[in-house]
């Protein structure tokens, strides 16, 4: 694991989904899921959503417009409402 990556993921999604959204998913991390985080956190926040170039409401945007072409918006919605 890259650690500033996933540290600069850490501070990515807290900054996008807020502190509360942070707080909950540390505490229902299990041993089952912790990999999966740890990806997620390292890859998709450390590494796409703090590479330059697009903001992250325009990211929230995009993200929300992709899951609703999968039917799947309403289910990102109720994470990305800060960024409206």
């Amino acid at each position: 694991m890259n650690e500033e990556r996933y540290q600069r993921g850490k501070q990515v999604r807290r900054s996008v989904l807020g502190q509360a959204h942070a707080a909950r998913t540390a505490k229902n991390r299990t041993a089952f899921n912790a990999d999966f985080q740890d990806f997620l956190m390292e890859y998709a926040w450390g590494g796409i959503w703090a590479r330059p170039g697009l903001d992250h409401k325009t990211r929230s945007m995009i993200t929300i417009a992709h899951a609703g072409g999968y039917g799947q918006a309403r289910r990102v919605e109720a994470a990305h409402p800060r960024n409206s």
